[in-house]
């Protein structure tokens, strides 16, 4: 294990927050100087969302030693942090780990339904369609919202039955995520236009076009990172500069982590629709042939 991973794996295990600063000095620790970057991170102020952050930068080459520490630990609480990391990073070999460690423990459905939207084949989907079937109550309605957020990220058409069925039954935030899957997938993506560009737009459109649960509530929303209108229009969204005499209620948060490689993102997004009406929502995404993919999401806060 070379020691930028050894730095990672251990960041990720023992729950330390590192910054970005800390994480790009990582990729370059040798020998003795990762007890060194250990310390420093301790001293780092604590930024939340950032595990996340540290899983996006490290990336597919430390899966195998994360696997590894899943498979070895068993203290619960290093377990969970294993378990985010692994499906923050993706891809096939992140979700065999997950998806072997619910087997043997029946915990972290949620998180393997998350995952699988990075690695899909047929095995994945049918798991992913028949975790859409269960009560939307307790603790069985967080897998079902995941399995129908990933279905809809992949736009598998063979799940649009068991969908149907899950939003028909109109309970709670299971049946909205069914039905954001189904608009997802059997509707055109839609028509972008950008009279003002910022420099995560790429990142935008790719969200846009893959889905966004809840902006069928608004006409009009207010980008407060770059000041711009999002429009509704009746093909898709017009993005504009907001004029200063413009006050819009609703509003839209972004908050953007690219890796140092420039291959994979983790975009949040936090929406205020009204009072207690708003969302927020993590995407991951992957850069494939100079386009970026949507490759998980998640919902971090509803009100």
């Amino acid at each position: 294990m070379d020691t930028s991973r050894r730095l990672f794996c251990f960041a990720l295990a023992s729950g330390l927050l590192l910054s970005r600063v800390v994480v790009s000095r990582a990729a370059s620790a040798r020998g003795s100087d990762i007890l060194l970057e250990v310390s420093k991170a301790l001293d780092e102020e604590v930024q939340s969302g950032v595990l996340g952050r540290i899983a996006i930068e490290a990336g597919e080459n430390a899966v195998d030693d994360l696997a590894k520490c899943l498979r070895t630990t068993s203290d619960e609480e290093e377990q969970g942090r294993i378990v985010i990391a692994l499906s923050y990073i993706g891809g096939s070999k992140s979700a065999d780990a997950l998806f072997a460690f619910f087997q043997s423990t029946g915990r972290a459905k949620g998180r393997v339904c998350f995952v699988f939207a990075s690695a899909p084949n047929s095995d994945r989907i049918h798991f992913l369609i028949d975790s859409l079937k269960g009560p939307h109550y307790g603790d069985d309605w967080y897998p079902i919202v995941q399995s129908a957020w990933s279905l809809g990220i992949i736009k598998d058409r063979s799940a649009l039955s068991e969908l149907k069925k899950c939003a028909d039954l109109n309970q709670g935030v299971a049946s909205v995520a069914a039905a954001d899957a189904i608009k997802w997938i059997t509707l055109p993506p839609p028509h972008i236009q950008i009279d003002t560009a910022s420099g995560d737009d790429p990142l935008l459109l790719a969200i846009l076009r893959s889905g966004i649960s809840g902006l069928d509530g608004f006409d009009r929303l207010h980008e407060q990172n770059s000041d711009r209108l999002w429009i509704k229009t009746k093909m898709g969204y017009l993005i504009r500069q907001r004029e200063l005499t413009e006050s819009v209620d609703q509003k839209l948060n972004i908050n953007v982590y690219r890796s140092e490689d420039n291959m994979r993102a983790l975009v949040r997004l936090d929406l205020h629709l009204g009072n207690l009406n708003g969302a927020g929502y993590e995407y991951v995404l992957h850069k494939q042939a100079d386009k970026w993919i949507v490759r998980g999401l998640s919902q971090t806060w509803m009100s």
